[in-house]
Protein backbone atom coordinates (compact mmCIF):
# COMPACT_ATOMS: atom_id res chain seq x y z
CA UNK A 1 0.00 0.00 0.00
CA UNK A 2 1.17 3.46 0.92
CA UNK A 3 4.26 2.04 2.70
CA UNK A 4 5.50 0.03 -0.32
CA UNK A 5 8.06 2.65 -1.49
CA UNK A 6 9.51 2.85 2.02
CA UNK A 7 9.78 -0.95 2.29
CA UNK A 8 11.42 -1.13 -1.14
CA UNK A 9 13.94 1.56 -0.17
CA UNK A 10 14.80 -0.24 3.08
CA UNK A 11 15.27 -3.49 1.20
CA UNK A 12 17.60 -1.85 -1.31
CA UNK A 13 19.76 -0.33 1.38
CA UNK A 14 19.89 -3.59 3.33
CA UNK A 15 20.99 -5.47 0.21
CA UNK A 16 23.62 -2.84 -0.56
CA UNK A 17 24.84 -2.92 3.06
CA UNK A 18 25.18 -6.68 2.85
CA UNK A 19 27.34 -6.43 -0.28
CA UNK A 20 29.54 -3.80 1.33
CA UNK A 21 29.87 -5.93 4.45
CA UNK A 22 30.91 -8.92 2.33
CA UNK A 23 33.59 -6.85 0.60
CA UNK A 24 34.84 -5.58 3.96
CA UNK A 25 34.92 -9.11 5.37
CA UNK A 26 36.84 -10.42 2.36
CA UNK A 27 39.35 -7.59 2.71
CA UNK A 28 39.75 -8.30 6.42
CA UNK A 29 40.27 -12.00 5.70
CA UNK A 30 43.01 -11.25 3.20
CA UNK A 31 44.67 -8.86 5.62
CA UNK A 32 44.42 -11.43 8.44
CA UNK A 33 46.02 -14.10 6.27
CA UNK A 34 48.88 -11.74 5.37
CA UNK A 35 49.45 -10.87 9.01
CA UNK A 36 49.37 -14.56 9.93
CA UNK A 37 51.93 -15.73 7.38
CA UNK A 38 53.96 -12.56 6.84
CA UNK A 39 56.00 -11.34 3.92
CA UNK A 40 57.73 -14.21 2.09
CA UNK A 41 60.99 -12.81 0.71
CA UNK A 42 60.62 -14.86 -2.49
CA UNK A 43 57.43 -12.90 -3.24
CA UNK A 44 59.63 -9.82 -3.40
CA UNK A 45 62.13 -11.33 -5.82
CA UNK A 46 64.57 -13.25 -3.61
CA UNK A 47 66.25 -15.98 -5.65
CA UNK A 48 67.54 -18.41 -3.02
CA UNK A 49 70.15 -20.10 -5.24
CA UNK A 50 73.17 -18.21 -3.81
CA UNK A 51 73.91 -16.96 -7.33
CA UNK A 52 72.58 -13.39 -7.12
CA UNK A 53 72.40 -10.80 -4.35
CA UNK A 54 69.01 -10.97 -2.60
CA UNK A 55 69.56 -7.85 -0.49
CA UNK A 56 66.99 -5.69 -2.34
CA UNK A 57 64.28 -8.35 -2.12
CA UNK A 58 64.82 -8.93 1.58
CA UNK A 59 64.89 -5.20 2.20
CA UNK A 60 61.57 -4.80 0.35
CA UNK A 61 59.97 -7.57 2.39
CA UNK A 62 61.12 -5.93 5.64
CA UNK A 63 59.72 -2.55 4.57
CA UNK A 64 56.40 -4.15 3.71
CA UNK A 65 56.30 -5.93 7.06
CA UNK A 66 57.14 -2.69 8.87
CA UNK A 67 53.84 -1.14 7.78
CA UNK A 68 51.80 -4.33 7.71
CA UNK A 69 52.19 -7.86 9.00
CA UNK A 70 55.34 -7.21 11.12
CA UNK A 71 56.58 -10.64 10.02
CA UNK A 72 59.17 -11.64 7.39
CA UNK A 73 59.42 -15.25 6.21
CA UNK A 74 62.66 -16.83 4.98
CA UNK A 75 61.74 -20.07 3.17
CA UNK A 76 64.23 -22.90 2.53
CA UNK A 77 67.02 -21.76 0.21
CA UNK A 78 70.39 -20.05 0.19
CA UNK A 79 69.91 -16.29 0.06
CA UNK A 80 73.01 -14.22 -0.71
CA UNK A 81 73.24 -10.78 0.97
CA UNK A 82 76.10 -8.50 -0.04
CA UNK A 83 75.49 -5.47 2.19
CA UNK A 84 74.22 -4.50 5.62
CA UNK A 85 70.50 -4.74 6.33
CA UNK A 86 69.87 -1.67 8.50
CA UNK A 87 66.79 -1.34 10.71
CA UNK A 88 67.25 1.97 12.51
CA UNK A 89 63.84 3.47 13.09
CA UNK A 90 60.79 2.92 15.26
CA UNK A 91 58.85 1.78 12.17
CA UNK A 92 60.73 -1.52 12.52
CA UNK A 93 59.55 -2.09 16.08
CA UNK A 94 58.02 -5.53 16.75
CA UNK A 95 59.23 -7.10 13.48
CA UNK A 96 59.88 -10.84 13.45
CA UNK A 97 62.22 -12.40 10.89
CA UNK A 98 61.72 -16.14 10.90
CA UNK A 99 62.76 -19.10 8.81
CA UNK A 100 61.48 -22.64 8.48
CA UNK A 101 64.61 -24.34 9.88
CA UNK A 102 68.36 -24.19 9.36
CA UNK A 103 67.61 -24.95 5.69
CA UNK A 104 66.64 -21.27 5.49
CA UNK A 105 70.12 -19.82 4.95
CA UNK A 106 71.35 -16.24 4.65
CA UNK A 107 74.84 -16.16 3.13
CA UNK A 108 76.47 -12.93 4.31
CA UNK A 109 78.95 -12.04 1.55
CA UNK A 110 79.53 -8.30 2.00
CA UNK A 111 79.13 -5.48 4.48
CA UNK A 112 80.71 -5.23 7.91
CA UNK A 113 77.53 -6.37 9.68
CA UNK A 114 74.60 -8.43 8.35
CA UNK A 115 71.82 -6.95 10.56
CA UNK A 116 72.42 -3.53 12.09
CA UNK A 117 69.65 -2.73 14.58
CA UNK A 118 69.32 0.85 15.74
CA UNK A 119 71.98 3.56 15.71
CA UNK A 120 73.60 5.76 18.32
CA UNK A 121 70.75 8.27 17.98
CA UNK A 122 67.79 6.07 16.98
CA UNK A 123 66.43 3.00 18.75
CA UNK A 124 64.59 0.00 17.32
CA UNK A 125 62.73 -2.18 19.79
CA UNK A 126 61.16 -5.61 20.30
CA UNK A 127 62.74 -7.57 17.45
CA UNK A 128 62.75 -11.34 17.05
CA UNK A 129 64.93 -13.59 14.86
CA UNK A 130 64.24 -17.31 14.76
CA UNK A 131 64.80 -20.59 12.89
CA UNK A 132 67.35 -19.81 10.20
CA UNK A 133 71.08 -20.07 9.56
CA UNK A 134 73.64 -17.36 8.85
CA UNK A 135 76.96 -18.04 7.13
CA UNK A 136 79.43 -15.19 7.54
CA UNK A 137 82.40 -14.01 5.50
CA UNK A 138 86.07 -13.72 6.56
CA UNK A 139 86.25 -9.94 7.14
CA UNK A 140 82.81 -9.29 8.64
CA UNK A 141 82.46 -7.89 12.14
CA UNK A 142 79.17 -9.53 13.19
CA UNK A 143 75.96 -11.17 12.10
CA UNK A 144 73.98 -8.92 14.47
CA UNK A 145 74.86 -5.51 15.90
CA UNK A 146 72.33 -4.13 18.38
CA UNK A 147 73.17 -0.45 18.77
CA UNK A 148 70.52 1.32 20.85
CA UNK A 149 68.10 -1.48 19.94
CA UNK A 150 66.31 -2.91 22.96
CA UNK A 151 64.20 -5.95 23.88
CA UNK A 152 65.27 -8.52 21.28
CA UNK A 153 65.10 -12.31 21.06
CA UNK A 154 67.40 -14.55 19.00
CA UNK A 155 66.12 -18.11 19.10
CA UNK A 156 66.93 -21.38 17.28
CA UNK A 157 69.56 -19.90 14.96
CA UNK A 158 72.84 -21.26 13.66
CA UNK A 159 75.64 -18.74 13.04
CA UNK A 160 78.89 -19.74 11.30
CA UNK A 161 82.22 -18.25 10.26
CA UNK A 162 82.76 -14.85 11.90
CA UNK A 163 86.49 -15.15 12.49
CA UNK A 164 88.33 -11.86 11.83
CA UNK A 165 90.51 -11.06 14.91
CA UNK A 166 90.75 -7.36 13.99
CA UNK A 167 87.18 -6.61 12.95
CA UNK A 168 84.95 -4.14 14.77
CA UNK A 169 84.84 -0.42 15.44
CA UNK A 170 87.43 -0.73 18.21
CA UNK A 171 89.34 -3.68 16.82
CA UNK A 172 87.75 -6.02 19.35
CA UNK A 173 87.44 -8.78 16.78
CA UNK A 174 84.49 -10.46 15.13
CA UNK A 175 81.56 -11.89 17.07
CA UNK A 176 78.38 -13.61 15.97
CA UNK A 177 76.28 -11.20 18.08
CA UNK A 178 77.31 -7.76 19.36
CA UNK A 179 75.49 -5.44 21.76
CA UNK A 180 76.31 -1.77 22.28
CA UNK A 181 74.58 0.49 24.82
CA UNK A 182 71.38 -1.53 24.93
CA UNK A 183 69.21 -3.58 27.27
CA UNK A 184 66.84 -6.57 27.67
CA UNK A 185 67.97 -9.28 25.26
CA UNK A 186 67.65 -13.05 25.10
CA UNK A 187 69.83 -15.49 23.16
CA UNK A 188 68.48 -19.02 23.38
CA UNK A 189 69.20 -22.34 21.67
CA UNK A 190 71.68 -20.85 19.20
CA UNK A 191 74.52 -22.84 17.63
CA UNK A 192 77.70 -20.79 17.21
CA UNK A 193 80.26 -22.49 14.98
CA UNK A 194 83.75 -21.29 14.04
CA UNK A 195 83.52 -17.79 15.52
CA UNK A 196 86.18 -15.51 17.00
CA UNK A 197 83.70 -14.66 19.77
CA UNK A 198 80.17 -15.89 20.30
CA UNK A 199 78.59 -12.92 22.11
CA UNK A 200 80.29 -9.57 22.71
CA UNK A 201 78.71 -6.78 24.74
CA UNK A 202 79.68 -3.21 25.61
CA UNK A 203 77.27 -1.68 28.12
CA UNK A 204 74.48 -4.23 27.78
CA UNK A 205 72.01 -4.74 30.62
CA UNK A 206 69.58 -7.58 31.33
CA UNK A 207 71.10 -10.11 28.96
CA UNK A 208 70.23 -13.82 29.07
CA UNK A 209 72.34 -16.37 27.19
CA UNK A 210 70.99 -19.87 27.69
CA UNK A 211 70.94 -23.35 26.17
CA UNK A 212 73.38 -22.36 23.43
CA UNK A 213 76.08 -24.50 21.86
CA UNK A 214 79.34 -22.70 21.09
CA UNK A 215 81.70 -24.87 19.04
CA UNK A 216 85.06 -23.96 17.60
CA UNK A 217 85.39 -20.68 19.52
CA UNK A 218 88.70 -18.99 18.70
CA UNK A 219 88.99 -16.42 21.51
CA UNK A 220 86.02 -16.03 23.88
CA UNK A 221 82.61 -17.64 24.06
CA UNK A 222 81.12 -14.63 25.87
CA UNK A 223 83.03 -11.35 26.35
CA UNK A 224 81.34 -8.48 28.20
CA UNK A 225 82.88 -5.03 28.76
CA UNK A 226 79.96 -3.59 30.68
CA UNK A 227 76.81 -5.26 31.97
CA UNK A 228 74.24 -5.27 34.73
CA UNK A 229 72.05 -8.35 35.28
CA UNK A 230 73.75 -10.98 33.16
CA UNK A 231 72.74 -14.64 33.07
CA UNK A 232 74.93 -17.22 31.32
CA UNK A 233 73.35 -20.59 32.01
CA UNK A 234 72.98 -24.12 30.68
CA UNK A 235 75.31 -23.55 27.71
CA UNK A 236 77.96 -25.76 26.13
CA UNK A 237 81.14 -23.82 25.33
CA UNK A 238 83.98 -25.83 23.84
CA UNK A 239 87.00 -25.45 21.63
CA UNK A 240 90.47 -26.86 21.12
CA UNK A 241 92.23 -23.53 21.55
CA UNK A 242 89.99 -20.75 22.89
CA UNK A 243 91.25 -18.19 25.39
CA UNK A 244 88.22 -18.11 27.72
CA UNK A 245 84.68 -19.43 27.77
CA UNK A 246 83.53 -16.34 29.71
CA UNK A 247 85.49 -13.07 30.01
CA UNK A 248 84.00 -10.23 32.04
CA UNK A 249 85.64 -6.82 32.17
CA UNK A 250 82.98 -4.82 34.03
CA UNK A 251 79.79 -6.50 35.15
CA UNK A 252 77.45 -6.65 38.15
CA UNK A 253 74.73 -9.06 39.22
CA UNK A 254 76.03 -12.00 37.18
CA UNK A 255 75.06 -15.67 37.25
CA UNK A 256 77.30 -18.19 35.47
CA UNK A 257 75.48 -21.43 36.18
CA UNK A 258 75.03 -24.93 34.84
CA UNK A 259 77.42 -24.58 31.90
CA UNK A 260 79.55 -27.31 30.34
CA UNK A 261 82.94 -25.81 29.48
CA UNK A 262 85.60 -27.83 27.72
CA UNK A 263 88.80 -26.31 26.44
CA UNK A 264 91.63 -28.79 25.96
CA UNK A 265 93.91 -25.92 25.02
CA UNK A 266 96.96 -26.92 23.03
CA UNK A 267 98.77 -23.73 23.99
CA UNK A 268 98.85 -22.53 20.37
CA UNK A 269 96.26 -19.73 20.58
CA UNK A 270 97.95 -16.49 19.44
CA UNK A 271 95.13 -14.38 20.90
CA UNK A 272 95.35 -15.73 24.43
CA UNK A 273 96.18 -13.42 27.31
CA UNK A 274 96.43 -15.99 30.08
CA UNK A 275 94.34 -19.09 29.64
CA UNK A 276 91.35 -19.45 31.96
CA UNK A 277 87.91 -20.91 31.50
CA UNK A 278 86.30 -17.98 33.34
CA UNK A 279 87.93 -14.56 33.84
CA UNK A 280 86.44 -11.95 36.18
CA UNK A 281 87.26 -8.22 36.27
CA UNK A 282 89.78 -8.22 33.42
CA UNK A 283 91.93 -5.16 32.77
CA UNK A 284 93.24 -2.24 34.85
CA UNK A 285 89.76 -0.67 35.01
CA UNK A 286 87.88 -3.95 35.14
CA UNK A 287 85.63 -4.87 38.06
CA UNK A 288 82.94 -7.48 38.60
CA UNK A 289 80.48 -7.22 41.45
CA UNK A 290 78.07 -9.83 42.85
CA UNK A 291 79.03 -12.80 40.67
CA UNK A 292 77.88 -16.38 41.21
CA UNK A 293 79.85 -19.17 39.53
CA UNK A 294 77.77 -22.18 40.50
CA UNK A 295 77.15 -25.70 39.23
CA UNK A 296 79.43 -25.65 36.18
CA UNK A 297 81.45 -28.54 34.76
CA UNK A 298 84.85 -27.29 33.60
CA UNK A 299 87.26 -29.66 31.86
CA UNK A 300 90.64 -28.28 30.82
CA UNK A 301 94.01 -29.69 29.90
CA UNK A 302 96.39 -26.90 28.89
CA UNK A 303 94.85 -23.78 30.42
CA UNK A 304 96.74 -21.98 33.16
CA UNK A 305 93.73 -21.51 35.44
CA UNK A 306 90.16 -22.69 35.68
CA UNK A 307 88.96 -19.38 37.14
CA UNK A 308 91.09 -16.21 37.03
CA UNK A 309 90.08 -13.34 39.30
CA UNK A 310 91.48 -9.93 38.41
CA UNK A 311 89.21 -7.49 40.25
CA UNK A 312 86.07 -8.95 41.79
CA UNK A 313 83.82 -8.20 44.74
CA UNK A 314 81.18 -10.43 46.26
CA UNK A 315 82.08 -13.59 44.33
CA UNK A 316 80.76 -17.06 45.12
CA UNK A 317 82.42 -20.11 43.53
CA UNK A 318 80.47 -23.16 44.61
CA UNK A 319 79.17 -26.52 43.43
CA UNK A 320 81.46 -26.67 40.41
CA UNK A 321 83.20 -29.75 39.05
CA UNK A 322 86.78 -28.88 38.04
CA UNK A 323 88.34 -31.58 35.92
CA UNK A 324 91.66 -31.90 34.14
CA UNK A 325 91.94 -34.26 31.22
CA UNK A 326 95.74 -34.16 31.46
CA UNK A 327 97.16 -37.48 32.64
CA UNK A 328 100.55 -36.21 33.81
CA UNK A 329 101.76 -32.91 35.28
CA UNK A 330 103.87 -32.38 32.17
CA UNK A 331 100.74 -32.25 30.02
CA UNK A 332 99.30 -29.44 32.11
CA UNK A 333 100.40 -25.81 31.98
CA UNK A 334 103.39 -25.25 34.30
CA UNK A 335 101.76 -22.78 36.70
CA UNK A 336 98.28 -24.28 36.85
CA UNK A 337 95.87 -23.74 39.73
CA UNK A 338 92.12 -24.02 39.94
CA UNK A 339 91.48 -20.46 41.11
CA UNK A 340 94.05 -17.73 40.64
CA UNK A 341 94.01 -14.13 41.89
CA UNK A 342 95.89 -11.70 39.68
CA UNK A 343 97.39 -8.42 40.80
CA UNK A 344 94.51 -6.13 41.66
CA UNK A 345 93.40 -3.71 44.35
CA UNK A 346 89.63 -4.01 44.51
CA UNK A 347 88.85 -7.65 45.20
CA UNK A 348 87.03 -8.65 48.37
CA UNK A 349 84.27 -10.90 49.62
CA UNK A 350 85.22 -14.19 47.92
CA UNK A 351 83.70 -17.51 48.98
CA UNK A 352 84.95 -20.83 47.61
CA UNK A 353 83.10 -23.91 48.81
CA UNK A 354 81.35 -27.10 47.80
CA UNK A 355 83.41 -27.72 44.66
CA UNK A 356 84.66 -31.08 43.42
CA UNK A 357 88.21 -31.36 42.11
CA UNK A 358 88.79 -34.87 40.75
CA UNK A 359 92.39 -35.47 39.67
CA UNK A 360 93.66 -38.23 37.45
CA UNK A 361 97.11 -38.04 39.02
CA UNK A 362 98.78 -36.86 42.19
CA UNK A 363 99.68 -33.17 41.83
CA UNK A 364 102.37 -33.22 44.48
CA UNK A 365 103.40 -29.59 44.13
CA UNK A 366 100.34 -28.03 42.52
CA UNK A 367 98.36 -25.30 44.22
CA UNK A 368 94.58 -25.23 44.26
CA UNK A 369 94.20 -21.53 45.01
CA UNK A 370 97.04 -19.12 44.21
CA UNK A 371 97.73 -15.45 43.72
CA UNK A 372 100.22 -13.28 41.93
CA UNK A 373 103.38 -12.25 43.78
CA UNK A 374 101.87 -8.84 44.49
CA UNK A 375 98.32 -10.03 44.10
CA UNK A 376 94.92 -9.09 45.34
CA UNK A 377 94.02 -8.84 49.00
CA UNK A 378 90.81 -10.69 49.74
CA UNK A 379 89.05 -8.99 52.61
CA UNK A 380 86.51 -11.39 54.06
CA UNK A 381 87.90 -14.36 52.17
CA UNK A 382 86.40 -17.71 53.14
CA UNK A 383 87.65 -21.07 51.94
CA UNK A 384 85.90 -24.18 53.19
CA UNK A 385 88.47 -26.96 53.07
CA UNK A 386 85.98 -29.57 54.19
CA UNK A 387 83.38 -28.89 51.50
CA UNK A 388 85.83 -28.76 48.60
CA UNK A 389 86.31 -32.40 47.73
CA UNK A 390 89.77 -33.22 46.38
CA UNK A 391 89.70 -36.70 44.88
CA UNK A 392 92.96 -38.61 44.29
CA UNK A 393 95.01 -35.62 45.41
CA UNK A 394 97.42 -35.93 48.31
CA UNK A 395 97.19 -32.28 49.33
CA UNK A 396 94.52 -29.67 49.82
CA UNK A 397 96.66 -26.55 50.01
CA UNK A 398 95.64 -22.97 50.41
CA UNK A 399 98.32 -20.75 48.88
CA UNK A 400 96.61 -17.39 49.09
CA UNK A 401 97.73 -14.99 51.83
CA UNK A 402 95.20 -13.78 54.37
CA UNK A 403 97.00 -10.52 54.97
CA UNK A 404 98.14 -7.50 53.10
CA UNK A 405 101.65 -8.20 51.74
CA UNK A 406 102.51 -4.58 52.39
CA UNK A 407 101.84 -4.99 56.10
CA UNK A 408 101.49 -7.69 58.76
CA UNK A 409 97.89 -6.88 59.66
CA UNK A 410 95.40 -9.71 59.42
CA UNK A 411 92.42 -8.40 57.52
CA UNK A 412 89.30 -10.48 57.98
CA UNK A 413 90.46 -13.72 56.35
CA UNK A 414 88.71 -16.80 57.65
CA UNK A 415 89.82 -20.33 56.87
CA UNK A 416 87.91 -23.23 58.38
Amino acid sequence: GTNAPIAKSIGYHLERAGLVSLIVLLGFACQTQASLYGEDITQYGADGTDEIDDYAAIRSAILAAATGSKRVIIPPGNFRVGQTIAMASSIYDNIKIVGVSWTSVIHHTGGDVLFRLGTINTSTNSLKFAKFRIIGHPTASAAFLFDKANRSRIIDLRIDNYTDPEAGAQGEGAAAIKYNDTWIHAVKNVLFNNVFMGVYGDNVNHLNIEQCDMEGVIKDGVAIRGAYSLNIRDNTIESTSMDSAVRLYNAAAVNITGNYIENPNNGANPYASGYAAIQLGVGPAGLTDAVNVIGNYINLSRSDYFIAIHNARGTTISGNNFHSSATTPEEQAPEVSFIHAYTGLRSNGLFVGGNTIPLDFDWDEREYITKSEHGTIYHGFMYDQRSNSIIHGSKNKLAIDCYDPASTAVDGCEQY
